[in-house]
């Protein structure tokens, strides 16, 4: 067992966050939480299938900032107690020690480690029907809704700085036994990355880190402006790309423009495209072709007005890999949002 249980969203108003999840990507309230004499925390536990998000607001000024960050990814494991010992011999430091919770349905074991930046990774074990059970929350009244257009989380992609790739790569490996997927490099006209990636059962994560170029790299970019090496992406996996573009572009969610010859290249390389390639050019998905399947992908601008973080949706249709062709057009098409926006 070890699955993403959870991702910790920290917000400046979650008032405001809660209603873009709800509105524009049709998340339930499933729980919430408010301060208290034990917490000065506010939270509220959002679901869209198996996708599960905590939006956290601490009522504490030391510890607001302007924008939204990701500060935690929860797995699901087995044995906490031995994964806590790994992380101790690795040399990791808990923030939160290992404890135990208990409701009528079960309990939930949990310990938290603190990673690069101000991430962390939780890690829970849980016992019994306790999938929704969240320590200090309680559970909203509404019915639960069954959602269509996103299944889980297909991947996390980690912006760190420059040479700490393969420090991470290990840590991934040896603690959390993940196995190295591939690398690769990509380089543009301006910039370039590099990218690790690695995986354990349905976890993906992609481990990135800035190339020296003409101008900076996004991915510098992108620690600059979070304060530090952070989640850069989180992708969503979905079975119809198109209506989900479709419906959350009409709710008001703002995706990337694929970079203008992408789909005159496409065409030329690829005669007998079994795709509506008008529509997929229309709603800027990518596409990336492996035998007879065909990965989709699309991505959406950074939500939080400060080129950070963005969510990607993919279709995979029996692909597993992330396509090298869309990589480097997603670099492409944030490099162009970057130096648009810089004049």
């Amino acid at each position: 067992m070890f699955s993403i249980d959870h991702i910790k969203i920290k917000v400046p108003d979650i008032q405001t966050a809660c209603t873009m999840f709800e509105n524009i990507w049709h998340f339930q309230v499933i729980s919430s939480q408010t301060p208290s004499r034990e917490t000065e925390t506010s939270s509220v536990l959002l679901q869209h299938n198996d996708i599960y998000v905590i939006l956290e607001q601490n009522s504490s000024s030391e510890h607001n900032r302007k924008n939204s960050f990701i500060q935690d990814v929860a797995f699901r494991i087995e044995d906490l107690d031995l994964l806590v010992k790994n992380l101790l011999k690795a040399g990791s430091q808990l923030t939160h020690s290992p404890q135990t919770f208990k409701n009528s349905n079960g309990s939930v074991k949990i310990a938290t480690a603190k990673l690069f930046g101000n991430v962390t990774h939780t890690f829970i074990e849980r016992t019994g029907k306790t999938d929704c059970f969240f320590p200090g929350h309680e559970n909203a009244q509404s019915k639960k809704k069954k959602n269509s257009l996103l299944q889980n989380i297909d991947h996390i992609a980690i912006a760190l700085e420059k040479d700490n790739g393969e420090k991470w790569k290990n840590f991934y490996l040896v603690v959390l036994h993940c196995q190295l997927k591939n690398t690769l490099t990509v380089d543009t006209t301006h910039s370039g990355m590099k990218s690790i990636v690695i995986e354990k059962n349905d976890v993906k994560f992609v481990l990135l880190e800035p190339k020296s170029g003409k101008k900076k790299s996004q991915i510098q970019s992108f620690i600059e402006n979070n304060g530090g090496p952070g989640i850069q992406h989180i992708a969503f996996n979905t079975s119809n790309i198109c209506q989900s573009v479709k419906t959350f572009s009409s709710n008001g969610m703002d995706f990337l423009q694929a970079p203008k010859p992408y789909y005159d290249n496409l065409k030329e390389k690829n005669k007998t495209l079994p795709l509506n390639m008008k529509e997929l050019e229309t709603l800027n998905i990518l596409v990336e072709m492996e035998g007879v399947h065909c990965l989709l992908q699309t991505f959406t601008k950074p939500l939080w007005g400060d080129n950070t973080f963005f969510f990607e949706l993919i279709q995979r249709n029996g692909v597993d890999g992330f396509g090298e062709n869309n990589v480097k057009s997603l670099f492409e098409s944030i490099e162009k949002l970057e130096l648009e926006e810089a004049i």
